[in-house]
This record gives C-alpha cells, sequence and structure tokens, in this order.
C-alpha cells in the first residue's frame, strides 16, 4: 500500500496530465479531481468549476474556486482550492483555512449586497452566481464552505468549524491530502457532527428507554421525537443528517408528502399513531439523570427521510405548528468503527419497507457485474498482443481500480492493461448512457440524480423486459462516448469564444453532443459509436460538427445569462431548456453522415453482437481448458482467496483442465459457468497464455 507522500506525488502527476489534456489550470483541475472523489464516499459534493478573484469592499481579498447548489436540501456550498503543487508536502495552518474561509465568506456577503454585480462583467463566472445569490438569499437555507488543499492539516486545529451568515448556518470544512487520501481507502471517520439538543430545540432533553438484547458492541433506545427538534437539526445540518440511501430513496425531491401534510393540519396529535415513525444512528449520546438523551455525536436518518423533510417543510416553508406532532424512533449507538459494519445493513433493511422491488435492487447488482464482465474481457482493436492487451477498466465498486492489482491473480499483467486513463465508474456510466439518450438535462443535475435514475428506475425496468439488451455492444457504445466526450472536452478550450469560462465547460461538451445526435435522429440516423470504438477516437469531422454546436449553444447561454438573469449552471438543469436547444438552428454539416448509420444497422449490429459473444464464450473457454493449466491454478487459489471453497466436484473439473484431460461439453460447461461467477465477483482475466 502507498504511504501518504506516494499517494500526493502520483496524486499531482495524474493532476497535471489531465489539466494539460483539458487544457484547464492545474488547481482547478485538483478541485475537480478530488470533489468527484469524495462526492462518490458523500463527503462533499462535486464542485462546478468558478474562478473568481477580487478585491472587494473594505479592501477585502475575494476568492472561490468553485460551487454547488443543493436543490434537495437548498444548501449552497463554496469551494477554494490551496494547490501548490509542488513535491514537498506542507502543512496548512489554522490561520491560513480562516484566510480562505474569509475569502469566500466575502463572495458571499458581496453577492447578497450587489456589489459583485455592481464591478463585474456580466460574461465573469462569479457575476451569475453572485446574481443568483442575491436573488435566492431566502431560499437558501444554509451554507458550506470547503477549503480543498494538497497540503496536510495541521494537528492544532479541527476539520470543521460553524459560523453563521445572513441569518443562515454556515458551516466550514478543511479537506486536506490526508483527508482525500482516508476516504479513497476507506480509512477515514464520519464527519463529527455533535447535536446539543437544548442549545438547539430549547428542550431539555428526549426521553427514551434501553431496548439492547444480550451482549453486543451497540446499544439500541426507543424514544419519542420530538417534531419541532426534528425540524431544527433538519434546518441546521439538511442533508447530512441523512444517510445517502435515505437520499436516493427520496429521489432526491425535498417535497412533502401529501399524507403528513394533511396529519399536521388536521390531526398533528394523531400523527405518532399514524406515522412508522424514524431509524437513526450515532456513535455516542449522552444521557441526563432522568435517562433523557442531551446529546447526540454524529446522528444519521437511515429511514424516515420523507418524514423529516415533510416536517421541516411544513414548519418552515408551509408556517405550520408542528408542536403537536411527535415522531416514534428507533436509534441504534455504535462506535465510528462498529458503525462502518452494521450501519450499512440497518439502512438496508430499514429502507425495505418503501416500495422499492428487490428486482430492482438484483437487476442493478447484476447489471453492474455484467458491465465488470465485459470490461474485463473486452480488449481494445489493435491490441490483441496477448500479455499486452489493453482494456477499458468498469469500476463496479469504490475504489476497485486502486484494490484490484493487491487482489488478482496477475497483478504485473493487470497494470499493463488497465491504466487510469482507460477507467470508467458506474456513476459516470450512467453519465454517457444519458448523453447517447440525448438526456443533457439529466446530465446537468449531478452524478448522484443521474445515476439513482439510471439504474434504480431505468435500467431496472429495461433488465425486467429484456436484458439482452444489455450486450458487449452496449459496453462498446458507452465507452465510445466516453471517448468522444473526452476529445470534445479537450477541444471547446481551444476556442476564443470560450473565453476561460471554466463553469460552463462541462455543459459546452455534453448539450452540443446531445444535440448532434438529436440533429442525427431527426435524419434517421444515429452516430456509429461502434466506429469510434474501434478506433479509440471520433473523426475530426464528428468533433468539428459538434464544437460547432458548442458555439451555438454557447450563444444561447449567454443571452439567458444578459437578457434573462439565469444562472447558466442551474438552467442547464431544466428539461425547458434541452426544449429549447433542440429548437436552436445549427449549420448541419453532411459530411457527418458517413459516420452515421441507420436504425437498421444498428439493430443488426446488436442481433450480430450476441451471436458472436455467445461463440466467443464458447471458444475462449475451450482455448482455456485445453491450453493453459496455470490459468486454472491461479482460478482454483482465487476461489479458495476471495470467495469460497470449491466444492468436490468443481475440484475434480479444475483438475482435469490442470491435467489437460478430455472434458465433455457439459463438463465444458460447468467450468464456464466457475469463470463467470469467478469474474461477476471480480477476478480478472488476465491471459490464457
Amino acid at each position: 500500500m502507498v504511504n501518504l507522500e506516494q499517494f500526493r506525488l502520483t496524486l499531482i502527476s495524474d493532476v497535471r496530465a489531465e489539466a494539460l489534456e483539458n487544457m484547464q489550470y492545474p488547481t482547478m483541475q485538483y478541485l475537480e479531481t478530488v470533489t468527484n472523489g469524495l462526492s462518490i464516499y458523500d463527503k462533499c459534493p462535486v464542485a462546478v468549476p468558478c474562478f473568481y478573484e477580487r478585491t472587494g469592499r473594505r479592501n477585502r481579498k475575494i476568492l472561490i474556486h468553485g460551487y454547488n447548489y443543493d436543490d434537495f436540501d437548498n444548501s449552497l456550498s463554496l469551494f477554494v482550492c490551496d494547490f501548490s503543487g509542488n513535491n514537498e508536502m506542507k502543512t496548512i495552518t489554522k490561520t491560513t483555512f480562516k484566510d480562505y474561509v474569509n475569502h469566500a465568506v466575502a463572495f458571499i456577503e458581496d453577492s447578497l449586497s450587489g456589489d459583485i454585480e455592481n464591478s463585474s462583467d456580466s460574461s465573469d463566472d462569479g457575476y451569475g452566481l453572485a446574481q443568483d445569490i442575491r436573488k435566492s438569499k431566502d431560499k437558501i437555507e444554509r451554507y458550506f464552505i470547503y477549503v480543498i488543499s494538497d497540503s496536510k492539516r495541521s494537528d492544532q486545529f479541527n476539520t470543521f468549524e460553524e459560523k453563521n451568515i445572513d441569518g443562515k448556518n454556515l458551516i466550514c470544512r478543511i479537506l486536506d491530502i490526508e483527508y482525500y487520501y482516508d476516504a479513497l481507502l476507506e480509512n477515514s471517520e464520519p464527519d463529527s457532527i455533535v447535536i446539543d439538543v437544548k442549545t438547539i430545540s430549547g428542550i431539555d432533553g428526549i426521553p427514551c428507554m434501553d431496548a439492547s438484547i444480550g451482549e453486543t458492541d451497540f446499544k439500541s433506545y426507543l424514544s419519542v421525537m420530538p417534531g419541532t427538534f426534528l425540524a431544527k437539526i433538519y434546518k441546521e445540518y439538511g442533508s447530512k443528517l441523512l444517510d445517502s440511501n435515505v437520499r436516493s430513496y427520496l429521489g432526491l425531491k425535498g417535497d412533502t408528502n401529501k399524507g403528513i401534510r394533511k396529519t399536521i393540519q388536521e390531526t398533528p396529535e394523531l400523527f405518532f399513531a399514524y406515522n412508522n415513525g424514524i431509524t437513526t444512528t450515532a456513535t455516542s449520546i449522552k444521557r441526563d439523570d432522568l435517562g433523557r438523551i442531551t446529546e447526540f455525536e454524529n446522528l444519521q436518518i437511515v429511514n424516515g427521510g420523507q418524514t423529516t423533510v415533510s416536517i421541516y417543510n411544513e414548519w418552515k416553508k408551509n408556517n405550520l405548528s408542528i408542536d403537536a406532532v411527535y415522531v416514534p424512533m428507533k436509534l441504534t449507538v455504535a462506535t465510528p468503527e462498529e458503525a462502518k459494519k452494521i450501519v450499512p445493513n440497518i439502512s438496508r433493511y430499514a429502507n425495505t419497507q418503501n416500495a422499492v422491488k428487490k428486482s430492482d435492487l438484483d437487476s442493478n447488482t447484476e447489471f453492474q457485474k455484467m458491465m465488470q464482465y465485459y470490461s474485463r474481457n473486452t480488449r481494445i482493436p489493435q491490441s490483441n498482443e496477448s500479455m499486452g492487451s489493453k482494456k477499458w477498466y468498469y469500476e463496479r465498486t469504490r475504489n476497485q481500480f486502486n484494490t484490484d492489482p493487491d487482489n488478482v491473480n496477475d497483478s504485473y499483467n493487470f497494470k499493463r492493461q488497465y491504466d487510469k486513463k482507460r477507467k470508467i465508474d458506474k456513476l459516470d456510466f450512467a453519465k454517457y448512457r444519458y448523453i447517447i439518450e440525448m438526456r443533457p438535462d439529466l446530465v446537468a443535475k449531478g452524478r448522484e440524480e443521474y445515476y439513482n435514475k439510471y439504474f434504480k428506475i431505468e435500467v431496472a425496468k429495461q433488465w425486467e423486459e429484456n436484458k439482452e439488451y444489455y450486450n458487449v455492444n452496449y459496453f462498446k457504445e458507452t465507452i465510445a462516448m466516453v471517448i468522444l466526450y473526452k476529445q470534445v472536452y479537450s477541444e471547446i478550450p481551444k476556442r476564443e469564444w470560450f473565453n476561460g469560462r471554466s463553469s460552463i465547460k462541462a455543459p459546452l461538451t455534453f448539450y452540443p453532443i446531445s444535440k448532434i445526435l438529436y440533429e442525427l435522429s431527426q435524419r434517421d440516423r444515429r452516430l456509429d459509436l461502434l466506429k469510434i470504438w474501434e478506433e479509440q477516437r471520433a473523426d475530426d469531422v464528428v468533433i468539428r460538427q459538434i464544437v460547432s454546436a458548442a458555439k451555438v449553444f454557447c450563444d444561447y447561454l449567454d443571452f439567458k445569462i444578459i437578457k434573462e438573469g439565469k444562472l447558466a449552471t442551474q438552467w442547464v438543469k431544466k428539461p425547458e431548456c434541452w426544449e429549447e436547444v433542440r429548437q436552436l438552428h445549427v449549420d448541419f454539416d453532411n459530411e457527418i453522415l458517413n459516420y452515421s448509420i441507420t436504425d437498421n444497422q444498428y439493430k443488426s449490429s446488436y442481433k450480430k453482437a450476441e451471436t458472436i459473444e455467445k461463440e466467443v464464450n464458447v471458444n475462449t473457454m475451450k482455448e482455456a481448458v485445453f491450453k493453459n493449466p496455470l490459468y486454472w491454478k491461479q482460478l482454483q487459489m482465487w476461489f479458495e482467496k476471495n470467495l469460497r471453497s470449491l466444492t468436490a466436484a468443481e475440484t475434480t473439473l479444475v483438475t482435469r483442465a490442470i491435467n489437460k484431460n478430455t472434458l465433455s461439453e457439459y463438463q465444458i460447461n460447468k467450468l464456464q459457468s466457475l469463470v463467470e461467477e469467478a469474474k461477476s465477483n471480480g477476478f480478472v482475466d488476465i491471459s490464457y497464455n
């Protein structure tokens, strides 16, 4: 395992290479890389690039590098990036941290006063954001400021600080290089949030009773939670209190449940009787002499998000009294170490009472395994020199790419076949599918939303109807879109009209791609993504056409910003935006038709892929059986080490393969099933030779 210093140097090298490829400043690339990585672990949202640096009122320095607005709980996050890129790892002190926080606070305050709008050009990245902060100040519930640093935090100050701004809670965080390192290695502890019951709600304590049974490493309690306390802690911390599974079941919408609203309006005293209650966890609690809970540390709502958000909405937004509202609560208190083991299961089992079909969960799991299988077995064209074969890596689980070399049967060849530049995780996989399906408005909503919608709704439905749709061509065309996206993304900043507007660089990439796909569909054509897969690059004709559409889209966004006062990064999330973009005129180059196919050609290629796939599986297995005893030894060892012990019958079959004994077609099929089981659980097929 690499140490922190090695990890940092590798990260900086990767960031510099990506920045060069993407025509981006290293600081902005570092921000993008780190926040994308941490968002997977629910440590922070993904930063929308937005560089703004000025001297503001009272000669204060103003500086931000990015932001994120969370529609779920109306939280606004600002990011300041402290990136040195030096080989020597420095320390970031509390003084430096506070300076960065003050730079971001100055941006918020000068946005609220209108000073930034008055002193900036409308084309500046910060102008639209400042305007939106001023117009939405009553809607914004809380602010977060994240300082992202490639230095190591001094041990003399915490990562967490709370303030107030414009009467709203302001939470400030330092996410240093060590924090990022621990998060990726899954060593980080939960972000510490301590809730003092009386301070936040005026309630002396929350009555509870012990409900633990037997000797366990955790404690269980039953309680009755006052609705006022629930609403006030949600007002203070928002979705930080909600487990990520809860947010996904809520569909990322902060809507009020109609039944809950009716009960609060008409019979709030019956809320306890009607509601199923909430399930919570905490890493510790404090109780007074009467047994009442006076403090929670790291309180998480793992079931009951809809109840929480609904009560809050009726109290805060609709001004309804919730004094008579009480909610049943089940609480599990476990140490951070124990919580890592049991909290995911508590969340999973608690949420099974919701309308989530088992088939939805199974299809997602099976789909992920299938994509991983294609990733491990689909070589890049013209790269079939056995040991030197190159492949695209599909990351099915968090940090899998980094841990696989230590777990697979052949670490050396793994590193030869896979490269970080040819890696895609399951969240981004959904993004590229939505670009293909011409839904850029969903892409703009962010990773968590498009992941949940695509896999938990659309894949589940399609899987039930026709799972053969997800064949190797589906995998290849998705990778082709990754290739196309990266080419366009690196091409956009080279254009003079781009003018350094990093905050809309991503929409200027995925919207125009979908636009050209739409233009082709109006001519009964599809972009030939398999051709891009075969060549591992898109032709210049295709790139020129998309970049031409990007210029039209950029002009459209300028109009929306200047004439209608829209914040571009919020407007692109609206279906109305995509409806208007579809109608925009783009000079269409008929030469791109040479890089397209008809619907019939597309369907034919899919059927052909299914046939070839079956033949390849049989032929590959026969080749493995008759040519490589070492392969079977490695497979047997992998099973013992990572999954399970082979049965006696399975051991006999593998032994026959190792000894090159004659095998029947039935026995070959049994071995094939064994191999597929291994591959679906992470066994990497490096080579048969």
